[in-house]
């Protein structure tokens, strides 16, 4: 059985992925919450080939994975 922290890390290292599923599906309620209804809609986003913690080259293969999704990156 996976530790809370280890999960909460885990979590923490995908944050590319969850930031732009709740950017595509937001949520009111408790927006920085990872739910199963998260996780499930992440799951509708291809992320092959991207490891994580995401890169900023990362961006430029989800976006080819994702046809009609662009991200821009601010810094």
């Amino acid at each position: 059985m996976r530790h809370r922290n280890e999960r909460k890390n885990a979590e923490d290292a995908q944050c590319f992925k969850w930031t732009v599923a709740r950017y595509l599906h937001p949520d009111i309620k408790d927006p920085q919450l990872i739910t199963k209804k998260l996780e499930k809609q992440a799951k509708s986003l291809n992320f092959d080939g991207i490891k994580f913690p995401a890169s900023l080259k990362a961006i430029n293969k989800f976006e080819k994975n994702n046809p009609g999704i662009a991200v821009s990156v601010l810094g």
